[in-house]
């Protein structure tokens, strides 16, 4: 179409769909009946022709009357401003031109010169476009200034074009007010230099998440990966494409199953993980934090942990275990009783309902259901629970602990139990995503009902037969037919003779597949005889049968804008000046408010395609929650419009086809016909997305910065505060007056420092601000601080690109808090492993001395002098034995017997003995709560512990007092674990032990679990008891903590881990004595100290036992070979040679079934010990040991044996 035809329709469709009784040609008046008119004139004389002429003359001067009104209606409405100029003088300006330069009407400009309006600078190069302009060349859309009434100069975008203006020359001029846009980049390009100078990775994301904005940690990626970093991309797009250029984590790489995974996880995190949540990526640890924003938008921030997680990681290994298929399943499982509700649950349930397993235990799945769902959920579990029913499989709504609905597929089996307890498991697959697909489904159908019926154009569809399937009013109205006699006809019939045959074959072409569609102009023939032009949109539908094809036309009635083409074709140059200056689209809608017509000067505006707009209303593309959230700006543009009032720049956001929201700004004014009748509105609309997003992206970089847990202070290049976030205001309260924007950066130090606000600054306030300001001038590297509230902050400086500044202050106090913390730790470690080693060297040391003494005791008189000598010596090496095993108890490295207890009766039980051992002047309360958990512990060693701490307190009591001896249940939070070492949240058994005591000072307390100190004289304290009572929690997988201050007492708490079980009834009760000494039995004993081996063969031949003694791993072999009788293997756990005396009595018990174990060692190195626990079967002497001891054990080891010899 060239471009004068398509003016010419563009024109037509704009000021000519007047209703049928304004247009110049009388309905039903066709070319027909015009010919003929024609022809009656050619008989009746030169008369008739020329009354005939003067009747045309008289209409088409009345419609080119009703054309300029149009003309001058647009450009009164338009809410850009509008200013004609001839000879350099004003001759027309709008309103909207008028308040931009500060003028109360147009009416003041007219006659004022045109450069007048132009700042002095510019003048001159205004002055070179107009020329060139008048040379015929194209000056397109420029920034300048312009000069508003009261000297002020504003931002604007102008642009121009030639026109006529009463038969002369003149300049049209279309200038629009961008000193707010201006504003907004300016904020927002400072914004964006601040968030650069972050120390974090972050990045916003809209509603939609998409990808709004980021700063350049968040784009530290290889370099196949950063071209996924685009605005409008999606976290998803983002997260599929690093995977695809290896861009994530190894296991995400193994397959595309694990990449599709790996996007789920991280999507499941970027949606409903709220608060920080640590992950591992290119060889670094990183915190992130997703924080939702109000508008539904998210910011994610990222900052690096690896060195922190490395340290940790040098303290403890990760115990995280899988909880089997139970919590792989990707469906909610759940296990309920008819006593209790839910008793366990997965995580995948938990994910869906949004609570945690802790908190979901003795909740009731009716807890979830919505009011009106939850009898019959209530019903149908208790029919389950009571038997009625083994199960049942139903679709049901549950509320998310967020407020969401989502839908679930639940499939309940009752389980089989004893006694009154009903149980049943529950299978819960989410089926959200399912549902809204149906509902769109539905939805889609219905909107295409509505656009198929309401829509303002003819639509119809032609079936494979040839014949008409279905047609709208519109469409018949069109024509004249029904749509019952639409059906029996072919589109063929509808066309004129000699357009028949072209359009038969374009169908065809479109129903074998060489044509998918055609846009064309072509004539109707009405059912009255009459010719109407149509604008028709042909194309095929895809249909579920290849072999069944359907037809759709949109057919646009054309008839009017091809009557009134050559009436308009003055307006038509003058209309076009205009709408090449504007980028905005026109409008016409009738009295029921719905689009009539839309400006074909573009194939879409808005992200709508011109059909989107004929037959709906502004409601119908509004976005429905801003009616719901505005509706009281709704309810007031509905009055304008009822009540015929013009209304300017009316904005709101649209729901575009593609789904994405555009923002509109639209101006009208009512239209009447010539008797007063009101016809409708009309108008211009002006696309305003990008100048919203803008501002909402400001919006969001405000927000983000909120959302952050730093403090931040911006600074305009003078100096002068600017910006504050809420972490800063809250942090200096006290000056929160001092924060106002506009307040000097220098005078808000000076009153800060002068209240105390620095602690090191005390007494030296002003020489600490000419420091401080020095390091403002030309900051470098950071320093740390406290504020007000005592929190130790680290300060940041960075120049950002306008000449400001932005001052960040990060919160360290939990990483000091964790520093001290893992510097402790890796001393006790240290010192640990320190003294296992050492008891390990003086196990085996004792184990002669002690062995010799008695040996050498039971050979002497007691009379004689020398057996008064050994006594003393004996007990001596009794006490560094006993030495030797605190030290393994520190070391965490004593073997362990764990038995599941009621912590409460080892407390009752030993009240007596702590009565005895305390003494009279001091009290003893015990308080165990009802219902108290199990745990798993050494009854024993938790006897010592509870012992040593009552020891301790009596000697901070010299002068008696109160011991109160306590037993809870407990639990510690994420919160606290976090705080802590070596400890995880959840359920423990609480112990504590409080004294009246003289208390502990701060640097007492740090040192009370070291090893060897004390506070006590000499001679009353190894220094070994607490550091004994630590090393025993630690190792049963516990947490210790410790509570004092000088004069207030002391209170040790113990946190031993709950575990579900029965208390195990059968302590350990030693068994009557018997005859344990020896039958004759041969016994191979493996030892490479000399002197341990020499000490044992004696023991063993004295109890009555044959010994065969070997060095190594190697000569035990050949002895076992040579002796056919061997019938006990007793042998040390650590053998040169690496080969350990656990892997040797494997082998040797391999090749003899039947042999017996018996395992000897002072540490054990993890051989046989695991976890503080002897490995299942496996009997152990412990070093030192004397003559009863190991006549104990291999009597035991022979008569009952294993029952898993040697582990095998």
């Amino acid at each position: 179409m060239t471009f004068r035809a398509g003016m010419c329709l563009f024109l037509s469709a704009l000021f000519l769909s007047a209703p049928a009784e304004a247009q110049p040609v009388e309905p039903g008046v066709g070319a027909a009946d015009w010919a003929a008119g024609l022809a009656l004139a050619a008989l009746l004389g030169a008369a008739a022709v020329g009354g005939l002429w003067l009747l045309w003359s008289r209409r088409a001067g009345r419609t080119l009357k009703e054309s300029e009104s149009r003309f001058r209606v647009l450009m009164d409405a338009s809410p850009d401003g509008i200013l004609v100029h001839q000879d350099d003088t004003v001759v027309y300006a709008n309103a909207a031109m008028a308040d931009m330069l500060g003028y109360d009407s147009p009416e003041e400009i007219v006659g004022l010169g045109a450069y007048e309006f132009i700042p002095p600078e510019e003048r001159e190069e205004t002055a070179a476009r107009r020329a060139r302009r008048e040379a015929g060349e194209t000056v397109g859309l420029f920034e300048s200034r312009i000069v508003r009434r009261d000297r002020v100069q504003v931002e604007s975008e102008r642009s121009g074009a030639l026109t006529t203006w009463n038969g002369r020359l003149a300049h049209l001029l279309l200038v629009r007010d961008i000193s707010g846009r201006k504003a907004g980049e300016f904020v927002r390009e400072q914004f964006l230099d601040a968030l650069e100078h972050l120390p974090s990775a972050v990045a916003l994301f809209d509603a939609e998440e998409r990808l709004v904005a980021w700063n350049s940690r968040f784009s530290r990626m290889p370099e196949a990966a950063r071209p996924l970093l685009r605005r409008g991309a999606t976290m998803e797009e983002i997260l599929r494409g690093r995977a695809a250029c290896g861009d994530a984590p190894a296991e995400a790489l193994q397959s595309p199953e694990a990449a599709e995974a790996w996007v789920a996880a991280r999507m499941e995190l970027f949606r409903n993980k709220s608060g920080p949540f640590e992950m591992f990526m290119r060889g670094e640890w990183r915190l992130a934090l997703n924080e939702r924003l109000p508008d539904g938008g998210t910011v994610l921030i990222s900052s690096d942990i690896s060195a922190l997680k490395a340290r940790e990681q040098a303290l403890r290994e990760s115990e995280a275990q899988f909880r089997g298929v139970f919590e792989a399943s990707g469906s909610g499982i759940v296990l309920i009783d008819n006593r209790v509700g839910y008793v366990r649950v997965n995580r995948a349930f938990c994910d869906f309902v949004g609570y945690e397993e802790y908190e979901l235990v003795g909740m009731a799945p009716s807890d979830f259901a919505l009011p009106e769902d939850a009898e019959r959920v209530k019903s149908r579990v208790t029919a389950v629970l009571n038997g009625e029913i083994s199960g049942y499989q139903d679709e049901r709504r549950y509320v998310h602990r967020s407020g969401q609905l989502r839908w679930a597929l639940v499939t309940v089996r009752a389980i089989e139990t004893e006694g009154d307890r009903r149980m049943f498991v529950g299978i819960v697959q989410d089926i959200t995503a399912r549902k809204r697909t149906e509902q769109a489904l539905v939805a889609s159908e219905a909107r295409f009902r509505s656009v198929f019926e309401a829509g303002g154009a003819g639509i119809n569809l032609v079936g494979t037969d040839r014949r008409f399937i279905a047609a709208n009013r519109a469409f018949c109205e069109f024509t004249g037919y029904s749509e019952e006699e639409l059906r029996a006809m072919t589109p063929v019939a509808l066309a004129v003779p000699d357009e028949q045959e072209a359009l038969a074959e374009r169908l065809q072409a479109m129903r074998s597949g060489t044509r998918s569609g055609y846009e064309l102009e072509r004539r109707y023939v009405h059912r009255s005889g009459r010719i109407l032009w149509g604008v028709a949109y042909i194309s095929v539908l895809t249909q579920a049968d290849p072999d069944e094809t359907v037809i759709i036309s949109v057919v646009q009635d054309i008839t009017a804008r091809k009557q009134m083409e050559e009436a308009l074709t003055l307006s038509e140059a003058r209309f076009r000046d205009f709408a090449e200056a504007t980028s905005d689209s026109f409008w016409e809608m009738g009295t029921d408010f719905r689009f009539s017509w839309l400006s074909e000067g573009r194939d879409q505006f808005g992200g709508f395609a011109t059909s989107d707009w004929i037959g709906r209303s502004r409601w119908d593309l509004a976005d429905p929650e801003d009616l719901r959230t505005h509706a009281h700006k709704w309810a007031d543009h509905r009055a304008d419009l009822e009540a015929h009032r013009p209304f300017r720049d009316f904005q709101y956001p649209a729901r575009a086809p593609d789904g994405r929201l555009r923002y509109l700004s639209v101006s009208g004014r009512p239209v009447f016909a010539e008797d007063g009748a009101f016809q409708g509105f009309r108008g211009t609309a002006t696309d305003i997305t990008e100048r919203m997003q803008a501002m909402e992206e400001t919006r969001r970089l405000f927000d983000a910065i909120e959302a952050m847990d730093e403090s931040v202070l911006l600074l305009d290049p003078d100096d002068l505060i600017v910006y504050s976030n809420s972490v800063f205001r809250r942090r200096n309260r006290p000056m929160e007056s001092y924060l106002a924007p506009g307040t000097s950066f220098r005078d808000f130090l000076r009153v800060f420092v002068r209240r105390g606000g620095v602690v090191e600054a005390v007494g030296r306030e002003e020489e600490w601000l000419q420091e401080r300001m020095r390091w403002h001038a030309d900051p470098y590297g950071r320093f740390e601080m406290r504020s007000f509230d005592g929190t130790p902050l680290l300060v940041t400086e960075k120049r950002l690109a306008n000449g400001g500044t932005v001052i960040i202050a990060m919160d360290i106090s939990t990483l000091k808090h964790t520093e001290a913390q893992l510097v402790q730790s890796q001393k006790m470690e240290a010192v640990g492993q320190l003294t296992g080693g050492v008891a390990h060297d003086f196990n085996n040391l004792l184990t002669v001395v002690l062995g010799n003494l008695n040996l050498l005791r039971e050979r002497m008189n007691r009379d004689s002098p020398e057996y008064k000598m050994v006594q003393p010596a004996i007990r001596a090496a009794e006490r560094g034995a006993t030495l030797t095993a605190r030290l393994l108890a520190f070391s965490r490295r004593q073997a362990l017997t764990p038995s599941i207890i009621n912590a409460g009766k080892v407390i009752a039980e030993m009240t007596a003995l702590m009565r005895r051992v305390l003494g009279e002047n001091i009290e003893i309360e015990t308080v165990v709560d009802g219902g108290l958990w199990s745990c798993e512990v050494d009854p024993t060693q938790l006897e010592n512990a509870l012992l040593n701490m009552a020891l301790n307190a009596r000697d901070a009591m010299p002068e008696g007092g109160k011991l109160t001896v306590e037993a809870g249940n407990a639990r510690l939070d994420d919160e606290y674990a976090a705080s802590q070492l070596e400890v995880s949240p959840g359920r423990y058994v609480m112990l504590s032990v409080t004294d009246t005591g003289i208390g502990m000072s701060p640097e007492v307390r740090s040192r009370v679990f070291d090893p060897f100190f004390t506070t006590k004289e000499v001679g009353r304290g190894t220094g070994l008891g607490l550091s004994m009572v630590y090393g025993f929690v630690k190792q049963s997988g516990g947490h210790i903590a410790v509570y004092s201050e000088p004069g207030e007492g002391t209170t040790f708490k113990i946190y031993l881990p709950r575990v579900i079980a029965r208390e195990d009834r059968s302590r350990s009760v030693a068994s009557a004595q018997g005859d344990e000494r020896g039958r004759g039995e041969l016994v191979l004993v493996v030892e490479d100290d000399a002197d341990v081996r020499a000490l044992t063969v004696v023991m063993l031949e004295d109890l009555g036992y044959r010994v065969v003694a070997a060095e190594s791993a190697e000569s035990a072999q050949e002895r076992l070979a040579a002796e056919p009788d061997i019938a006990l293997l007793l042998t040390d756990v650590v053998l040169p040679g690496g080969t350990s005396g656990r892997t040797l009595a494997e082998n040797l018990v391999e090749a003899r079934p039947g042999l017996r174990v018996l395992y000897m060692s002072g540490y054990t190195e993890n051989a046989i010990i695991h976890h503080g626990r002897l490995d299942e079967g496996i009997q152990l002497l412990q070093k030192p040991f004397r003559r009863a001891d190991l006549q104990r054990k291999v009597r035991r080891a022979l008569d009952r044996g294993s029952d898993d010899e040697a582990g095998a």
